[in-house]
């Protein structure tokens, strides 16, 4: 059969969207139909059956109770390394407040008391760094349901910060105290 034959749909046929003519240039018509083409891939399934099933049967054969060159398997626990910070590279930037213009509010995106409840790790992710983003100045407010965190940032003094600057996303974490412990109260974001 030529490859190059042109493939045309039947055309008034019974049947006519289930198969293909293939016209030879020795006006030798074939018909292959969907089913045909099937037909061979259901012989696979059996095969592939079967194959299973003999490598099922081998493998509960060479299981038995038989003598075996290979010494029976074992395992032992190693403890593992005690849990360890990551390197320093990989922890979030840890900043305190410093001397910041153009001051404006930051959104932060966590916050994780110490055991106590009188320390707050507050984490946020700055777009750019110094000296174009610093943290210049971090607001607490308590009552007695709430603790409202706004954290300022802004550039440094003398820093030429101009509309072309790298947007690097720079994860940063800074620590406040609070007057009382944190207890049960919710803890908001003032920049929110």
């Amino acid at each position: 059969m030529d490859s190059s034959a042109p493939l045309v749909p039947r055309a008034g046929i019974a049947g006519a969207s289930r198969g293909l003519r293939i016209v030879t240039p020795g006006t030798v018509t074939r018909t292959f139909s969907r089913t045909a083409r099937h037909a061979g891939e259901l012989h696979l399934v059996p095969m592939l059956l079967g194959l299973l099933v003999l490598t099922a049967c081998a493998d509960a054969a060479g299981s038995g109770s038989g003598s075996s060159d290979l010494p029976p398997v074992s395992s032992t626990t190693v403890p593992g390394p005690e849990q360890q910070s990551p390197p320093a590279a990989l922890q979030p930037n840890r900043l305190s407040p410093e001397t910041a213009l153009d001051l404006r509010r930051q959104r932060w995106t966590r916050v994780v008391p110490d055991a106590e409840g009188r320390r707050l790790e507050v984490q946020a992710t700055f777009t750019g760094g110094p000296p174009c983003t610093v943290l210049g100045r971090v607001d607490v407010a308590e009552n007695a349901d709430a603790v409202t965190i706004t954290l300022w940032v802004g550039r440094r003094p003398n820093a030429e910060c101009g509309p072309a600057q790298a947007q690097l996303a720079m994860p940063i974490v800074t620590t406040v105290e609070l007057k009382e412990r944190l207890g049960s109260r919710a803890v908001h974001d003032g920049a929110a």
